[in-house]
C-alpha cells in the first residue's frame, strides 16, 4: 500500500520500486508460473508481468517530470542559485 502510494505521487518511486520487485517476482514466479506454461488464467500472469516490468522502469528511469521528486528538486535547484546569486 505505501510503496503504491509513493510510486503515484512520485515520492521515492525508485526505493519504492525496487522494494516491490522482489514481490512481483515472487508472484511471476512462485504464483503465476504454472498459468503461463498452461495457458490458464493468462491474463493474471501478463498483469504481474507487465507491473514488474513497470517496477522495473520506474526503478531505472524514476518517476519523471510531474513527479512531486523532481518538484522538490526544482525548488531546491532555485533556491541554491538564488541563494549563490545574493551572495555572489
Amino acid at each position: 500500500f505505501f510503496g503504491g502510494t509513493c510510486l503515484l505521487m512520485g515520492i521515492g518511486s525508485r526505493v519504492a520500486a525496487i522494494l516491490q520487485i522482489p514481490i512481483l517476482l515472487g508472484a511471476v514466479f512462485m504464483v503465476h508460473f504454472s498459468s503461463l506454461s498452461s495457458m490458464s488464467n493468462l491474463a493474471e500472469a501478463n498483469l504481474a508481468i507487465v507491473t514488474l516490468l513497470l517496477l522495473g522502469f520506474y526503478a531505472i528511469r524514476g518517476a519523471g517530470t510531474h513527479s512531486l521528486d523532481y518538484r522538490s528538486i526544482l525548488k531546491e535547484e532555485a533556491h541554491l542559485n538564488e541563494h549563490h546569486i545574493h551572495h555572489a
